[in-house]
């Protein structure tokens, strides 16, 4: 069954928030990027999540054959990863990106699984 748009607006604006609350916590530890970039990065965390869930919001991959996860749940990290590897492609990454980059793509995960 597919979600409604509030539904997965919400998850993109979770997963956002989320993000953004990581960067910030991360660049406290060592400022390694500008606020803005934090910003930036969150944003594309929050808008690849939205993308992903419009744009495959059908009832074949919102079905959990997994308990609790979707092959949605499961894709959705993936279209986050992509998209943060486009963005350190057109941009200069922070120190340590591999990691933030993982980071931010386990939390949409667990953001795509909790609030979807």
């Amino acid at each position: 069954m597919p979600f409604p748009i509030w539904q997965i607006l919400l998850a993109a604006i979770v997963a956002f928030i989320a993000s953004l609350i990581a960067l910030l916590l991360l660049r406290q530890r060592a400022k390694t990027f500008p606020v803005y970039d934090g910003i930036i990065i969150a944003l594309v965390v929050g808008f690849a999540l939205f993308a992903w869930r419009m744009a495959a919001n059908v009832a074949l991959l919102n079905d959990d054959p997994i308990p609790g996860i979707s092959p949605n749940d499961m894709l959705c990290p993936v279209v986050v990863y992509f998209s943060l590897s486009m963005y350190a492609a057109l941009r200069q990454p922070p120190a340590r990106w591999a990691q933030i980059q993982v980071l931010l793509t386990v939390l949409a995960f667990f953001t795509s699984v909790v609030v979807l």
